[in-house]
Formats: structure tokens, sequence, C-alpha cells
């Protein structure tokens, strides 16, 4: 017989008494799934469901007193002693016997009840050792299979509009109010043609000539994954140029991305090595005048770049040989017809899956 072993990244979802409460929509939806094609996990769900069920039905058993006396030959004791040299004394029915001074028949079903529902949660706990002798060590279950849930579901979903929803309504696994200077280690510099810095409460980047200002968390990269995403909130100060994200940055020799909304509504995805601009169109509904807001945000998967603008899918592209999402983030800015061109960035969010 094939010894099925469940999946140690699920263990802990597994062992959720009430998980249709206790999960998100999102999070039980993923771990049904993921039973109805393991057998290890479906096998385990079913052995915690009965010793569950078990402890449970303690508090509706009937009380120890009240169970029907079960007939024992006390003969047949006394003679199996006896062979084996054993002395047993004389048999007092129960109902003759003396109890403790501080016993009572309700406390004694108390107690067995008690005692057997301790062995039962040391059943379980032995039960769940023995199951997962190779616990994960750098990550918890937890965690694993609440990011294999949120991919599953990003992976199902229908249209880029969908995608942004299921991401975006999780948690990301980086966030920064970019009020002041913290451990990522925002870049600040002034030269002549412009410059970046964390000034009143929120971080800047301007322009005073044709030039682009990128500015970067210098302490901060990410790995390569499946799926990633980059987020954050822009205003435009002053001029009519504008500004965006930066991401897949390794360096000054390897290509990388730009995303840009200028204040007339332009946006477009821009490789500077091959000064492509890939996909890029005007919309007068993301124009801004100095003190306007918008949201930007870059999400990848599966290697398709999706572009949003105050959460409005805008389009898409392929991304390009050479290219990857591993790297430093940033944000810039960039000159319009009229100069000095200013930006204002708060909150920035990372998402990265697998």
């Amino acid at each position: 017989m094939t010894n099925k072993r469940p999946c140690a990244e699920w263990a802990e979802m597994l062992a959720i008494s009430h998980p249709e409460e206790d999960l998100s929509p999102l999070e039980y939806a993923a771990l049904e799934e993921h039973i109805a094609h393991c057998p290890g996990c479906s096998a385990i769900r079913e052995r915690y469901g009965f010793i569950i069920g078990r402890v449970r039905a303690l508090s509706t058993d009937v009380p120890l007193r009240h169970r029907a006396p079960q007939p024992i030959d006390h003969e047949k004791i006394r003679r199996i002693a006896e062979g084996r040299r054993y002395m047993v004394p004389p048999y007092t029915p129960l109902h003759h016997r003396q109890m403790a001074p501080n016993a009572s028949p309700r406390s004694v079903g108390r107690i067995v009840n008690a005692a057997f529902a301790m062995l039962v949660v040391a059943g379980l706990i032995i039960s769940a050792l023995l199951v997962f002798q190779h616990p994960p060590t750098t990550t918890t279950g937890g965690a694993n299979a609440t990011a294999t849930a949120l991919a599953t579901a990003i992976d199902r979903a229908s249209s880029p509009q969908d995608i942004y929803q299921v991401l975006t309504s999780s948690s990301p696994i980086f966030s920064d109010s970019l009020s002041n200077q913290d451990t990522n280690r925002w870049g600040e510099y002034t030269t002549t043609s412009g410059g970046c810095k964390l000034t009143g409460g929120a971080y800047h980047s301007y322009v005073l000539q044709p030039y682009v200002a990128e500015c970067y968390a210098q302490a901060k990269s990410f790995p390569q994954t499946t799926i990633f995403a980059l987020q954050v909130q822009m205003t435009l100060i002053e001029g009519n140029g504008g500004g965006g994200l930066i991401f897949g940055y390794r360096g000054r020799n390897l290509r990388y991305y730009r995303f840009v909304l200028r204040s007339d509504g332009y946006f477009d995805l821009y490789d500077p090595w091959t000064q492509r601009q890939l996909p890029y169109g005007t919309n007068p509904a993301f124009k801004s005048n100095p003190g306007q807001s918008h949201q930007l945000t870059v999400i990848v998967r599966n290697s398709i770049i999706y572009l949003y603008i105050d959460g409005i899918y805008v389009g898409q592209a392929p991304m390009e040989a050479d290219t990857s999402v591993a790297g430093e983030i940033g944000l810039f800015s960039v000159d319009g017809q009229q100069n000095p061109t200013e930006v204002e960035f708060r909150n920035m969010k990372v998402w990265a899956i697998r």
C-alpha cells in the first residue's frame, strides 16, 4: 500500500478546526481545491475531522454515572488471577464502596471525561508529529499556503482588471509611506539638471531642464518572481512634465523599465536602452494640474506587463529579452515644455509571489 503523505506547506491550514470560518474565502477555496486533488492531504483532513469530532462529542456524551452497567464475570477474573498467582481481594459491589470524603459521582464523571479528552488531544499531537516529519524551515506553512492561494486566484483571473482586483486586495510584502528616510535608503541628490529629496512628509523628484531624475531605494532589491506588482501615489507639484515608476533596475548596463504619466494624460512603458515605447496612449481623464494626484500600478504576471492608472487597466506588453522584474525599484520625474517640473510620491507598495 502506498504511503500518501500530505503536503507540508498546507499543514497549518489542514489543522484548522473551522476552516470555513477561520480562513478567508480565497484561502478556503484554494484549500478545498487542493484537498480534492491531493490524496495525502484529503486523508489527513478526514483524520483530523474524526478526532475533532470525538473531542466535541465529549460535551454531549452521557455522563458516566448514567451509563448502563456492563456485566462483569468476577469469578473468571479471580480464576485468571489465581492462575497467575495474583492476590485478588473479595469483590465489593460499587454501590457499597465508600467514596473519598471530597469526591462525588459528578466529579468522578468529569475527571474521567477530562482524562479521555487529554488522551484524544495527545493522540492528535502525536499523529501530527508522525505525519509531518519534515516541517518547512524557511517559511511557515500558513504563509506558503496563503501565497499559493493568491497565485491560484490570480492565475484564474479572466481579465487584466480582475488581476488587479485580486492582487491589490491582498497584503503587500513591502510598504513605505515615503514620509521620511528609512532603512530602504531612498536616494537624495541635487544637480544642475534636477534631483531627489525627502521633504514635507513625501518623496520628491524634480527636473530643472530637459532631464530624467531617477530616484532609487538603494538598500532594497527584489528577486525574480512570476508575479510582481509595484504601486505608488503621484502628485504633480509644478510644471507640465510628468513622472512615474521604475522596476527591474540591475545597473546602468542592463535593461529596465519606466512607466510614465505626463500632465497632459499621455502614458507609456519605456525601455531606456532601446528607447522603445511599448504600450502608450493619451487619456484626457488622466490629465493633471498642479495639486492633482494619480495612482500608478504595474503588475507583471507570467512575463506579461499590465499597466493601470487610478486602478483602471490601460495597456499591456510582453517582457522583452534581457529584462527582469528582479532588481531595485525607483521613481522619477521627466521634463516638459514648461520647467521646472516637480512631482511628489507617497505610499509605495510591492507584491511579489513565487
